[in-house]
């Protein structure tokens, strides 16, 4: 999905060399599908000690053992999660007038949070937020990620991303057709970036961080994509190194992916992945609103009307392992805890820690 170095040329490939891809990137021959080969035990994370009632989980995010959340009254709760039902705590709020909109962790596990003023801050985790210097649009922020260090890029309703960087702001989406609110970004690496991706609107853009320069990844696909119009609500990357291979859903309801060399930036696959015929078991209904990639090119989806899906280069066929007690609310947020375990927030306010196998 985000790579580019020169302009995209799709290339029509044979399912026989997608498979054999996957194979090859697990480490051996290509396997069989197995669609519904996993299953998931879950547990709650609605504990006494969480009064956020049914507000919306916005973010779930983890490090190590220490988990966060954001929800839509504007808290952040955290919490020590050992697999049973956790004790919560509230973190101090921000300054009034303040109130936050998104929440990432850095590589070393140091809370970040971006508020509807467009202004982002630092915890130090005794109570205090330690602003990330000035100078945006002030345009409500929807999305942000925090590289190795304290490196911020941020998305806002406005349509605009800004990067921070040595005390400073800037707007880098000049340039880049983005003209509607940014719905989610993703980076192909947390440590050394080289591609940022972008869904606004029925559109996904790249940025090349190198050349400073944008590609409509939507546009540059054509015809090999057939959901035109439809709103991309969700992105996410995994990079093998030799390749990137970016996720997205849609509000018509199709998990999308796209591969690219990263030498060359140059496409290697398009694919609707909700196609039974190539994808088997794929069985969620209403518009895609998560998706999520985890270090092993594990997928994980969630839909409007609650369910959560996986699909791993191992079964190359998706699982339903949407929790037994789900009220059909739909997933807001999907944060991956470790190889076969993730957290799992709805709209209703109810939230999981789902293992798999």
């Amino acid at each position: 999905m985000i790579k580019y170095k020169c302009r995209f040329i799709g290339v029509a490939l044979l399912l026989q060399f997608v498979l054999l891809q996957s194979g090859c990137n697990s480490g051996g021959e290509s396997p069989s599908a197995a669609p519904g080969a996993i299953s998931a035990t879950s547990v709650s994370l609605n504990s006494a000690s969480y009064t956020g009632g049914s507000a919306e989980i916005m973010n779930l995010t983890s490090y190590n053992s220490l988990l966060y959340l954001l929800n839509s009254n504007g808290e952040i709760w955290q919490t020590v999660y050992g697999g049973t039902s956790p004790t919560w705590a509230q973190a101090t709020t921000l300054a009034e007038g303040e109130s936050p909109t998104t929440i990432a962790l850095n590589m070393l596990g140091v809370l970040f949070t971006c508020t509807s003023l467009g202004d982002c801050y630092q915890y130090n985790g005794a109570d205090n937020w330690f602003a990330q210097g000035a100078g945006t649009s002030g345009s409500p922020a929807t999305d942000m990620i925090v590289i190795s260090g304290n490196p911020i890029y941020m998305g806002n309703q406005a349509g605009q991303v800004w990067y921070y960087s040595g005390s400073a702001w800037s707007n880098i989406s000049s340039g880049s057709g983005i003209s509607a609110p940014i719905n989610q970004l993703a980076i192909d690496s947390l440590t050394s970036p080289l591609y940022l991706g972008v869904a606004s609107g029925s559109s996904v853009y790249a940025y090349m961080i190198g050349s400073h320069s944008w590609t409509n990844l939507i546009a540059d696909a054509g015809t090999q994509y057939t959901d035109t119009g439809s709103t991309i609500n969700t992105i996410s990357y995994y990079s093998d190194g030799r390749n990137d291979y970016g996720y997205f859903g849609n509000s018509a309801g199709n998990v999308w992916r796209g591969i690219y060399d990263t030498a060359t930036g140059m496409e290697i696959a398009f694919e609707n992945m909700s196609s039974s015929t190539t994808f088997p078991g794929y069985d969620g209904t209403g518009a895609v609103t998560v998706v999520q990639a985890d270090s092993n090119n594990n997928l994980y989806v969630g839909t409007a009307t609650g369910q959560v899906l996986i699909w791993t280069p191992t079964t190359i066929a998706w699982s339903n392992i949407t929790p037994a007690s789900s009220n059909g609310s739909a997933i807001s947020t999907i944060g991956v805890y470790n190889s076969n375990a993730i957290f799992v927030g709805n709209q209703n306010g109810q939230m999981w820690a789902l293992t798999w196998q």
